[in-house]
């Protein structure tokens, strides 16, 4: 009986000191600017609403809303939930984050949470944008949202709007880098992150501008972000000197962009719609999304400007249109360059180009391409496979050339690509001891002048399984039931079209971005009675 009873003491005494550990590491885990780790029953909602109460509140009574969304966010434990209801939200503030540099913004994130707008003060269980429009308003004077130093604890931001702004001479003082902003003097203009794991949802981000000098990611700044994913996010009416809607720059890890749309945005030297600035060395992926009327007013890529880093697949974009971007320098939609000492690979599938062209005003110059293919430091290979490309005002759809130095290649391979309206298919140039190979099959052709233009040195051209002729398509870039690119393509490995339909729809593939399907006919069952 003694020895039950001193083993029952024993027990209770472990249990004891167990719950006394854990309760002193979760309070220690709180204080300060930086929230720890909460354990999973510490997890809280916070509530934030106009007119509600800052002081001595910790929103967590839904019947008392907070006022502002940063003191909830400051309130907050890692893992927390901040729910806003709908409204505008203004106020930029400095912030001296432990890094010991200030970032001025309307809310300042270095922990793990969930921010989400679209509630009402009646109801705090579902979201809706439209009835309950949350906006972040930075009223001309700093950023939205800054997102410092989580690494891999996720930041989830959802269901908002966030506009006006403005980073010009807050970002690294003139002269110095690596401080506030990689590289530049001001970045990010709507929203930056830096070294923490995003997932953005459901955001329009519209109206902001990075700075009017040396600036980067008007709408976005990603620099050196974790894992990120964009879904449901418009980045629209943006600017900067390089990236309009969006610049990446130090990518270790990968980005996945999906059903968004980047329009309007406006950059100088390149990127109008997306920058993928450089030390690009993971996967960036866009995919069944929209980059249309973006802008590089004085450099390459309207649409899209990338630079890739690292060996293996870089860059894949599939069920994409590129429409109506401009550019001053080479790459009216798409400018594909590389920098380092590796091979990267870009895959582009499913792609509907069209209205691509120079901006107004611009010289014409022979390079001039919807695509540009220019890498000026090494090597790169391009897959492309169910390309439409018509109606773009511009003599070649595709422009190669590879670096100037000793040995470096290009390499081009095109299937199932459908062609209408160039002078120029395919235009290239060769330096010294460089080597550019464009290799296409089962194109169609119609309204091209010349397959192959080539603009200096001896590149190679591969042509198999061409053929020539209206492909018949609809207003929507989309087959028409008799165009000649039904069942005339190869196997290219692409098991879908741009609107995700499975290919093929019968034995054999067709050329171009669109699959054709036959809709299904049912005459109407009579029965008598």
């Amino acid at each position: 009986m003694s020895h039950r009873k001193g083993t029952l003491l024993s027990l209770i005494s472990v249990l004891l000191g167990v719950g006394l550990t854990l309760g002193f590491l979760l309070f220690a885990n709180r204080g300060g600017s930086t929230i720890g780790m909460a354990a999973p029953s510490m997890i809280h909602v916070r509530y934030v609403a106009q007119g509600g109460n800052d002081a001595t509140n910790d929103c967590t009574n839904s019947s008392n809303p907070c006022a502002s969304i940063q003191h909830a966010v400051e309130q907050a434990y890692s893992g927390d939930e901040v729910r806003v209801a709908g409204g505008d939200y203004a106020g930029t503030q400095v912030i001296t984050h432990t890094n010991g540099y200030t970032y001025t913004q309307v809310v300042f994130v270095d922990k793990s949470l969930t921010l989400r707008g679209g509630y009402s003060v009646s109801n705090w269980d579902q979201s809706d944008v439209n009835k309950n429009p949350t906006v972040i308003d930075a009223n001309g004077f700093g950023r939205g949202v800054t997102i410092i130093d989580t690494k891999n604890e996720v930041v989830t931001v959802e269901s908002l709007k966030i506009t006006n702004g403005d980073y010009t001479g807050l970002g690294n003082p003139p002269g110095t880098s690596n401080m506030k902003c990689s590289s530049t003097e001001n970045c990010g203009g709507g929203l930056y992150v830096y070294n923490s794991t995003v997932e953005l949802r459901n955001l329009l981000i519209t109206g902001n501008t990075a700075g009017s000098v040396d600036s980067e990611g008007g709408g976005i700044y990603f620099w050196s972000v974790r894992d990120a994913l964009m879904d449901s996010v418009t980045v629209s009416n943006n600017s900067a000197t390089g990236g309009g809607g969006l610049a990446v720059i130090y990518q270790y890890w990968p980005v996945v962009i999906s059903n968004s749309r980047f329009e309007n945005n406006n950059s100088e030297n390149g990127g109008g719609g997306i920058y993928l600035r450089s030390n690009i060395n993971s996967l960036v992926t866009i995919e069944d999304s929209e980059i249309r009327n973006n802008q590089a007013s004085s450099g390459e890529g309207g649409g899209i400007k990338a630079r890739l880093s690292k060996d293996g697949l870089m860059l894949q974009m599939d069920r994409v249109y590129l429409q109506d971007n401009q550019a001053n320098g080479r790459g009216f939609a798409i400018y594909l360059d590389a920098a380092g000492i590796d091979t990267p690979t870009v895959k582009l599938t499913n792609l509907i180009l069209t209205g691509n062209q120079r901006l107004a005003g611009t010289p014409d110059t022979p390079e001039d391409a919807v695509i540009s293919v220019t890498p000026p430091f090494t090597n790169l290979i391009v897959d492309l496979a169910h390309i439409t490309a018509a109606d773009n005002p511009v003599e070649s759809f595709l422009y190669a050339e590879p670096s100037h130095n000793t040995g470096k290649f290009v390499t081009v391979t095109l299937s199932n690509t459908l062609l209408s309206g160039f002078v120029n298919a395919f235009s290239a140039k060769e330096n010294t001891d460089t080597e550019v190979i464009i290799h296409h099959d089962h194109s169609l052709f119609y309204e091209v002048t010349n397959v192959d233009n080539n603009l200096g040195g001896s590149p190679t051209f591969e042509t198999l399984n061409l053929s020539w002729g209206d492909p018949k398509l609809k207003p929507d870039y989309h087959l028409a039931l008799d165009s000649p690119a039904i069942d005339a393509g190869m196997d290219a490995g692409v098991v879908d079209d741009i609107d995700g339909n499975t290919r093929p729809f019968n034995s054999v593939m067709d050329i171009g971005a669109d699959e054709w399907v036959k809709i299904p006919f049912y005459l109407p069952l009579i029965i008598n009675k």
